[in-house]
């Protein structure tokens, strides 16, 4: 079975009324997730920038311990810093004073756990990571790697003295466990992913990742609808740099937006399907109402019959469709007569109910075809249509004399016989205008005129 045009234009209108819908509350949901991902990279942000500022005064600390300390100049840096640390925890600081760190094999620092021990990772470290001394960076920071213990441990350098052109002769380096900046991964969204790794600068190996977790795709359809969130945060030059991704699902869109896009597409349905029935209504209802006007204004309001308007009006019509086609028409002007005194003995509730009476009268002697119309008062006018001839004229005026003056049963009991005068005009003999034809008409007009007799 066909859709009709209307039940399917009504259809593709609901899919894309609905799809938009969908769209501006899957998009207030994209805005609300994407300001709690940024509101989080700024507080994961402030904490790594907390953090990381600790660290940076952690080393200042110790660059001025060791000038107070005055270590002489060519000691190990386990010889001359092993007493400040000792007991230092997760950060541990070496005097590094190897008279050239690029080529020393290895250098003294202080291990996580406090003690220090000589390294061979940490010395390579030093050496990769001063060259960003030499370039003239003022802190230069190691990516992380694996020291002694399996410890995953980065390092943070700084000249200890004046540098020279071939570089500083000696640095001051921090050793800092890497896990220690690992954000709080409870705080992310669910299949968020972060990433933490060395900016682009001072830095010795710009792009070395200190922790990463890749996010979920978020499945076939949710990347195709939904757009992947991302933020960044760099707190300071030398400090990592925090990325967060975060591809969402539909899971965003809360029991809220759910309720308000299937009601409003139910709305829209149901506007849809009954808004054509409800036009219909009221298009029906504005029709009955023009046709009822019409009929008031085309009829009398007492008989029900045609008034002057709607005579004048098929009359025209007939004559012209006669001109076509060569037939006759014949208007009958009908008068009862001296009706006024027929008001005045049974009022006007009477005259009334006899005037309705001959218009029943008058409808059941005619053809459907025929046009019979009020004029006022007691003037009846009829057009017969399309007639064979005079003699068939006679017929149906005798017919409907006759009919007419029959008596009336009145309401209270009584009876009432009435005499009719009427006068004929046809067309194209008397006239071919309205006006010509009704004037004949109502010249022709004949019959006797007597006193109406009302029988007790």
């Amino acid at each position: 079975m066909r859709m009709k045009p209307l039940h399917l234009a009504s259809a593709l209108l609901w899919l894309v009324l609905s799809g938009l819908i969908a769209q501006a509350f899957v998009n207030r949901a994209v805005s609300r997730a994407d300001q709690r991902l940024q509101s989080l990279a700024d507080r994961l942000g402030g904490e790594l920038a907390l953090q990381w500022q600790s660290g940076s005064a952690l080393l200042d600390s110790y660059a001025i311990l060791d000038g107070m300390s005055g270590a002489p100049r060519g000691k190990t840096g386990r010889d001359a810093g092993g007493d400040l640390l000792r007991g230092s925890g997760k950060a541990g600081l070496a005097l590094l004073r190897a008279e050239d760190f690029a080529t020393a094999d290895y250098v003294a620092v202080a291990s996580v756990d406090g003690s220090v021990r000589p390294d061979p990772a940490v010395g390579a470290m030093v050496r990769a990571t001063g060259r960003a001394l030499v370039r003239g960076a003022g802190v230069a920071v190691s990516p992380p790697f694996v020291a002694a213990g399996g410890r995953r441990v980065y390092l943070r350098l700084r000249p200890r003295a004046a540098a020279t052109a071939q570089g500083p002769r000696a640095v001051i380096a921090v050793l800092a466990a890497a896990d220690a900046l690992t954000p709080d991964l409870k705080a992310l969204p669910a299949g968020a992913g972060v990433r933490l790794s060395l900016a682009p600068g001072a830095h010795a190996a710009a792009g070395a990742g200190f922790f990463e977790r890749r996010a979920f795709d978020g499945g076939w359809l949710a990347r195709r609808l939904l757009p992947r969130l991302e933020a960044e945060r760099h707190p300071a030059m030398t400090a990592p740099m925090l990325r967060l991704d975060w591809q969402p699902g539909f899971e965003i869109v809360d029991g809220f937006e759910w309720a308000a896009m299937s009601c409003l597409s139910l709305a829209l349905s149901g506007l849809l399907v009954f808004a054509p029935a409800v036009r219909r209504h009221c298009r029906g209802d504005r029709f009955e109402h023009e046709m009822r006007e019409f009929y008031q204004a085309n009829h009398d309001r007492l008989t029900g019959l045609a008034n002057r308007n709607l005579f004048y009006d098929r009359m025209q019509h007939a004559i012209a469709r006669l001109q076509r086609n060569g037939r006759q028409l014949a208007i009958v002007f009908l008068d009862l007569d001296r009706f006024t005194a027929v008001n005045d003995t049974l009022g006007q509730a009477g005259g009334d109910q006899v005037l309705r009476s001959v218009a029943g009268r008058m409808r059941t002697c005619l053809r459907g075809e025929d046009t019979v119309a009020r004029f006022g008062g007691d003037e009846f006018v009829v057009m017969l249509e399309d007639i064979g001839g005079y003699q068939q004229v006679e017929r149906v005026l005798a017919r409907l004399k006759q009919e007419l003056e029959r008596p009336y049963a009145l309401e209270d009991g009584r009876s009432l016989q009435l005499g009719v005068s009427i006068g004929t005009a046809y067309y194209p003999d008397d006239g071919e205008r309205v006006e010509e034809l009704l004037t004949a008409a109502d010249r022709a007009m004949y019959g006797d005129r007597h006193e109406p007799v009302i029988v007790l």
